[in-house]
Formats: C-alpha cells, sequence, structure tokens
C-alpha cells in the first residue's frame, strides 16, 4: 500500500509505539523563544461530513474513531507531502490549558499544551495533542537526544491525544469540529496505559502541516476535550502551540 493509504489505518495502532523507552540517534533543538500568543491559520472551511473506517489492530478489526467537522481538501490528495519544522518549538509564557480531572492513575491537570505531528518517511500527517502539568516537563524532554524515529521529543507525565487523519485536511487547510479519539497516558518512559481510552475533543480552531514548516508566527490548535468514565473524569479546554520537537514518525508499511 502507498504511505498515503497507510496513514488512517496506522495513526490508532502506532500510537502505542513512543511509550516505550527510546534509543536515540540524533539531538534536536527549540527555534525561537517567543511568548506571542498565537496565529492566523487557514481560511474558514467550505465542506462539511462524516468518515469512519475499519482498522486493525493487533489481531482484530475495530472501528475508527468517528469525525464530524469541516475541511477544504479531499481525502485523495497525494500532492503535499511536506516534511514538518522540527527545529522549531517556542517556549515560555504559554500556559495555555486548564484541563484537570482524575484518571484511572490519579489526579491530573495539564496546564501547558503544545501540539507536533505524527506521519512516516520523514513527513506530517495528523496532530498529536500533548498535555503536560507544566513547562519544565517538555523543556527536559527537549534537552535529551530525540529523533522522528524515535518518537521526537517525550515529556513525561503527559496525556496524548492524536487526531485522525480527517480526510486529508490537515495538510493544506486546517480542521474544525467534534471528533471522538483515543487518549493515552504516560506516567514514565517505562509506562503506559494498555490500549488508550476514549475521548471526545471539540476542534475549534486549527493550523495545518502547511502553516508550520516556515511559521511567521506561533500555529495553534484550541479546543475542548471530555473524558469519561472507567475511572476517568478529565474535562477542560486547551489552546495548544506547534512543537516541532514533539514530532514523531512510524514505518509506512
Amino acid at each position: 500500500m502507498t504511505r498515503r493509504a497507510l496513514i488512517l489505518s496506522s495513526v490508532v495502532a502506532v500510537a502505542c509505539g513512543p511509550g516505550q523507552p527510546m534509543s536515540t540517534t540524533e539531538t534536536g533543538g527549540t527555534a525561537g523563544n517567543s511568548t506571542s500568543s498565537g496565529a492566523t491559520v487557514g481560511d474558514a472551511s467550505t465542506q462539511g461530513g462524516e468518515t469512519a473506517a475499519s482498522t486493525t489492530s493487533g489481531g482484530g478489526t475495530e472501528s475508527a474513531p468517528t469525525t464530524s467537522g469541516e475541511s477544504t481538501e479531499s481525502a485523495t490528495t497525494d500532492v503535499f507531502d511536506p516534511e514538518p519544522n522540527l527545529e522549531y518549538c517556542p517556549l515560555g509564557g504559554l500556559a495555555t490549558s486548564d484541563i484537570s480531572g482524575t484518571t484511572p492513575f490519579g489526579a491530573f491537570t495539564a496546564a501547558y499544551a503544545r501540539f507536533g505531528w505524527v506521519g512516516c518517511a520523514g513527513s506530517a500527517d495528523v496532530p498529536e495533542i500533548v498535555l503536560m502539568g507544566d513547562e519544565q516537563a517538555l523543556v527536559d524532554a527537549i534537552a535529551q537526544e530525540y529523533s522522528y524515529y524515535d518518537g521526537g521529543a517525550r515529556p513525561f507525565p503527559v496525556l496524548r491525544i492524536p487526531l485522525a487523519f480527517m480526510g486529508g485536511a490537515w495538510h493544506e487547510t486546517g480542521w474544525t469540529g467534534e471528533t471522538t479519539q483515543f487518549a493515552w497516558f504516560y506516567s514514565t518512559p517505562e509506562f503506559m496505559e494498555d490500549g488508550g481510552h476514549s475521548v471526545t475533543i471539540t476542534i475549534t480552531m486549527s493550523t495545518s502541516v502547511a502553516d508550520t514548516i516556515d511559521p511567521g508566527e506561533i500555529p495553534r490548535l484550541v479546543g475542548s476535550v471530555i473524558i469519561e468514565g472507567d475511572g476517568w473524569d478529565l474535562a477542560g479546554d486547551f489552546d495548544a502551540a506547534y512543537c516541532g520537537a514533539l514530532t514523531w514518525g512510524h514505518e509506512c508499511a
């Protein structure tokens, strides 16, 4: 199969990978130390629709996360395949989340939100929201050696929410709407929640891959999350700035 055809079926399955201890081959860095509050991201979207598909994870088949939202791009677009800006990660003064509550692992408060990309072959395809207790966890992760193929910078403890393909909208346009995805909680490099947990996430403003290649301001994903049931009672809003160091890739096939 082609790389593009694999993304929808891969994004849920590969989300488990970076939770393991990683070997490192490259040294990442940061560019920018801005305290600017945000950026303008794309035009208003013009198409709506529902997407749902089946994905294979392990030995069985399960329903992929469902989405309801808007985009201006076709699901079959293959002409835009950029590499993300892995060096860009503004820090400082951007505590942009008020998500708090309880998890099966105890209380969790995320006052700090960022997002990176998930892709393969050095590219970026879908965003992953990364919710942390404070900035120091991200600073510490960036200070370590990391690489795109070793999972990017991995802060702990953290709640990570990869967003599904949304019909290809993340490439040249953004996506807004409500969707059901899976969240994974990582407390240490050795521990990750088994199987993840369903999360309702609403995106009210988003950015695209194109807007994160050479950003003039700070690209963002803005929205809210609700996670309930099975020991979870977590909710709140986020305004997640782009941090390329969080971007990670997996094998295309």
